[in-house]
């Protein structure tokens, strides 16, 4: 039993000083947020990427979905995006409509 009790501590991760200043600022600023930097530490690639993009905006989930920052390297990859497939629809609407209209206003 003694063994298990050292595994299970002995897996506990021990964040450096900066990343516990970081964790400081996020659990006072957006405590909701706070898994995915204990995450991101810990090794989980796409909490990384969210918890990047949540330290650029800090902490507007708002702000991600309307980022406009295409050179990013996570631009790409970002959280919080409206699904892709649901943005090439609202693409085609809105060239449909401009179509029609385009139309409406050449028989005039």
């Amino acid at each position: 039993m003694n063994n298990r009790s050292e595994k299970s501590t002995g897996n506990a991760h021990v964040f450096d000083a900066k990343q516990q200043k970081m964790l400081q600022q996020v659990s006072e600023d957006f405590p909701s947020k706070l898994n995915h930097f204990r995450k991101a530490y810990e090794g989980s690639l796409r909490s990384a990427i969210i918890a990047k993009c949540l330290e650029c905006v800090w902490g507007s989930t708002a702000a991600i979905r309307e980022c406009t920052a295409t050179g990013c390297p996570l631009y790409a990859q970002r959280p919080y995006q409206i699904a892709r497939s649901s943005n090439s629809e609202k693409a085609n609407a809105l060239s449909a409509e401009a179509e029609v209209s385009n139309e409406q206003n050449f028989m005039d």
